[in-house]
């Protein structure tokens, strides 16, 4: 390594961590890290700072790094581009072949993070404050499974939003406005699942209401284990979701490729469609033990904390996160509180999804008659269900996709009113098209006034139509009396 070149490297380090650190989700991550296991590497610093590299050794150390550990058996290559996998293999030969496999054994950790059920390093209950004037609700569950395995049944019971869910329970009765779940995989040995909301006023104020929502949940789906047919349709909607996922940004999907088959050679079978994956019900009824008041973190972040003062909904942060200057403090969850948690009763407005019978099968495409007329197109006006619907597809670009959209809203709404948060909804639906457009045929796509516009002219765009469709995956947004739009996202709505 060009000894000269050390600098720019530390500076292009450094620059990219003071990126991070307005970050809510960085410091999330730096405060559950502290609380880690220390003898896990999953609690160290893991971005780097011109602070931290700057050594006088740094070279030296560096050099003596990769001596040591480059070696061909220790590295995850992907290659993602416009090529045949014949070429992209010679590629991959005469570029990275000459890598020394030095048959180094790879690092393991000597310990879990967070070691199952280990109060130590579990049963914490952390506040902090934000960075940005949004507040945070996040349960973090680690998954310890002998194998990497998939956790996407968990995250649809967590994520859907439609009748007996976390969402809508906490939504109907004003404590969140948002909630769902996530993954994060930084260590082989563990996956944590993090349970998150973002809470109204209400709810920074009692999030005891929110964390016991969360457990009355989980609680019935736990003791009902896994539904099998549910199973099987989340794996037909992800199977969906591969099929007709928009294109990704070539660096972005090589840098997840890569993430996902680091973590151990087990994850691998994961990375193609889900078509591949098979139900052990052994298997995913063990991920949902995971999720019980025992192996669980707390994190109650807000920006209205302080760390001078105790507040309404928090005591006083008296300490202070260094890399991330995150203002914090952390308590034990008392044995009353885990004892009420384990004990909760079930609520029969939590409960868990129906399996999706109306999952489409038939995407073949036609034309609808040509005299259809323009865009937007009202299909429905029933003044005595107050409602009204509008459809439409984009025909240019002809393919078959489940991105469509609807509106409902009372009919009493004025025409104009109708106008102007339809033209909303296409400006959301079609966005993906104009940056196609843009990049592809050098054409831009606007909204104005109820028609799209096309290279300064004025376009009226025809209607597709799916044949035999039985159910529409949708964005749908509810008009309000108040003037606010509601977004109800992936919702399903039956055809007429």
């Amino acid at each position: 390594f060009p000894r000269d070149t050390f600098a720019s490297a530390i500076e292009a380090v450094d620059s990219e961590y003071k990126m991070s650190l307005h970050s809510d989700y960085r410091a999330l991550y730096a405060l559950a890290m502290k609380l880690a296991n220390p003898e896990n590497r999953y609690r160290e610093f893991s971005t780097g700072s011109k602070e931290t590299l700057n050594l006088t050794d740094i070279y030296e150390q560096s050099v003596e790094f990769h001596d040591k550990f480059y070696s061909a058996n220790l590295i995850t290559l992907a290659i993602v581009a416009n090529a045949s996998t014949d070429r992209l293999e010679t590629l991959a030969e005469n570029i990275f072949g000459k890598i020394p496999n030095k048959n180094i054994e790879k690092a393991q950790n000597s310990a879990l993070p967070f070691p199952t059920n280990d109060k130590r390093y579990l049963g914490k209950k952390v506040y902090f404050k934000t960075k940005t004037n949004t507040d945070q609700i996040s349960l973090l569950f680690p998954i310890n499974m002998e194998n990497f395995v998939s956790v996407q049944y968990v995250l649809y019971l967590l994520d859907h939003e439609g009748k007996g869910s976390i969402y809508q329970y906490l939504l109907s009765r004003g404590y969140a406005t948002q909630f769902g779940s996530f993954v994060s995989l930084e260590d082989s040995q563990t996956i944590p699942i993090i349970v998150y909301c973002q809470p109204t006023q209400k709810g920074i104020e009692d999030p005891s209401f929110i964390v016991e929502a969360v457990f009355k949940y989980l609680k019935e789906a736990c003791s009902k284990g896994v539904n099998v047919e549910l199973w099987e349709s989340v794996k037909e909607l992800n199977e969906l979701e591969f099929r007709f996922q928009a294109k990704s940004d070539p660096e972005d999907l090589v840098s997840n490729i890569l993430d996902e088959m680091g973590i151990t050679n087990d994850a691998r079978k994961y990375l193609g469609a889900p078509s591949q994956l098979t139900l052990d019900i052994k298997v995913e009824n063990e991920i949902l033990s995971y999720l019980h008041p025992d192996n669980f973190n707390l994190f109650i972040g807000s920006s209205s904390f302080s760390e001078s003062h105790a507040t309404s909904s928090a005591p006083q942060l008296t300490k202070n996160e260094y890399y991330y200057n995150t203002p914090y403090l952390d308590v034990d969850l008392t044995e009353e509180q885990l004892e009420l948690l384990r004990n909760v009763q079930p609520d029969p407005e939590l409960h868990l999804p129906q399996p999706n019978t109306f999952i489409p099968n038939n995407f073949e495409i036609y034309d609808i008659e040509e005299d259809a007329g323009g865009l937007p197109k009202e299909i429905v006006s029933r003044d005595e269900d107050d409602i009204s619907i509008w459809w439409y597809q984009d025909q240019e670009w002809k393919q078959p996709t489940l991105y469509t959209g609807c509106m409902v809203f009372p009919a009493q709404v004025t025409r104009g009113a109708k106008t102007w948060a339809l033209e909303g909804m296409i400006h959301d639906i079609y966005g993906f098209v104009k940056d196609l457009a843009s990049t592809k045929h050098g054409k831009q796509i606007s909204i104005q006034s109820w028609s799209l516009v096309k290279a300064g002219q004025s376009v009226l765009m025809d209607i597709l139509m799916l044949k035999k469709l039985k159910m529409f995956s949708t964005r749908c947004w509810m008009f309000c009396s108040t003037w606010n739009l509601i977004w109800i996202r992936h919702c399903l709505i039956q055809p007429l």
